[in-house]
């Protein structure tokens, strides 16, 4: 969005081709008496962050009232990069998302639901997962790390750690594809700030972010893309069906909030004792993992998977990531 910001009458202004949308600002006195609020808010960083981040803002908002996303053509192919990104694919390490264009990204991940071979019955068409992947690819912004890279990259690992752990295999077809479209909508429209800075901030990102994990914002705007009219995917569901897929897509996303890793590590510890008891004859083996908590598991390795990449690919995305809290930092400290 190009446009210009200025402040006035206690109010932020940001004014694009379209008018002028209003960010509502700090009044002055409560940002004269911010450093005494119980809250510790800094509100004189949080008006610049304002300032700084209004397209988000603005975005934001206008998608919260739009039901139909607007989607581009389907970018045309690059065969070079594609067959270069296909002879990865099953990797776990040696793909690097960073060395490819945005349009390339888009045909390497409509490969990687291509190779589910999801059964006609679904009645997922090719269009639907093109608009499917061309609506995420809209609805993340351009930070540093949080980005439509960033997301292809968990889809991928997300894909290949499915095929090598034998997760795919115990799937059934809609299972397959909720977890690759979990992947894909993990960080959907993701501010490239934390949670606990959005809770003190309380900045007019939309209702849905007040006292709510952004893992929360995630996995509603998963579930109204999947059910958007150009993209329609629950049009051959059940309504028992349709409740169950959602279920597994949010509980999946829900899984990566980072407020609950020692629930998970707890979780696998446990097994992890339970089967060593069970291998020295000691206890009775225990239950097999629910396949939801092990879809769950799978996505929360993949987000977190970049230090796990070969060095020279593990240092991009970690460059990517501490720009994007230098900018959270930057804010803070103004």
């Amino acid at each position: 969005m190009n446009g210009s910001a200025h402040a006035g009458g206690g109010q932020i202004q940001q004014v694009d081709g379209a008018g002028t949308v209003t960010v509502e600002a700090i009044p002055a006195k409560e940002e004269e008496q911010g450093s005494q609020r119980s809250t510790g808010v800094n509100h004189k960083a949080l008006a610049k962050w304002k300032m700084l981040q209004p397209p988000k803002v603005i975005q934001m908002h206008r998608r919260k009232h739009t039901r139909k996303i607007v989607l581009p053509t389907w970018p045309k192919i690059n065969a070079e990069e594609l067959e270069r990104g296909k002879a990865l694919m099953f990797s776990t390490q040696d793909l690097d998302p960073t060395s490819f264009s945005s349009d390339a990204l888009c045909h390497l991940a409509y490969e990687m639901f291509i190779a589910l071979e999801l059964p006609p019955e679904l009645f997922i068409t090719v269009t639907t997962i093109r608009n499917f992947i061309l609506a995420v690819r809209e609805l993340m912004f351009d930070n540093p790390y949080h980005n439509f890279t960033h997301v292809v990259d968990v889809t991928q690992t997300v894909f290949a750690l499915g095929h090598q752990t034998g997760l795919m295999a115990k799937l059934t077809p809609w299972g397959r594809f909720g977890l690759l479209t979990s992947a894909m909508c993990h960080d959907l429209e993701h501010p490239g700030v934390t949670s606990p800075f959005l809770e003190k901030a309380n900045v007019e990102l939309g209702s849905e972010f007040k006292d709510q994990a952004l893992e929360e914002h995630h996995a509603m705007r998963a579930i109204e893309v999947l059910t958007d009219p150009g993209i329609a995917v629950f049009d051959g569901l059940s309504t028992a069906d349709f409740y169950s897929f959602r279920g597994s897509v949010s509980s999946s996303i829900l899984a990566t909030q980072f407020t609950r890793h020692n629930e998970y590590v707890q979780l696998i510890k446990g097994y992890i004792a339970a089967m060593k008891d069970h291998g020295a004859g000691t206890a009775e083996a225990p239950p097999p993992l629910d396949l939801k908590f092990e879809c769950q598991v799978l996505l929360k390795c993949a987000d977190i998977s970049n230090p796990a990449k070969r060095l020279p690919i593990a240092c991009r995305w970690a460059l990517r990531v501490t720009d994007e809290f230098f900018d959270q930092g930057d804010a803070e400290r103004c």
